[in-house]
């Protein structure tokens, strides 16, 4: 039969949302805002070499 500790259940879920959490402050955040950056800085030399 199957034993599913209480305890042991919440102890995992509560690790896996603050896992969510820091690597979405440490890693997702800073990558999502370096993409847009970059796909803002390569708009805008598209931009200036049509000019040309």
């Amino acid at each position: 039969m199957l034993n599913i500790s209480p305890l042991l259940l919440t102890t995992t879920v509560i690790i896996f949302l603050v896992s969510m959490y820091i690597l979405n402050k440490i890693l997702y955040k800073p990558l999502l805002d370096f993409m847009k950056n970059r796909d803002e800085s390569i708009a805008i030399d598209y931009e200036n070499a049509s000019k040309k």
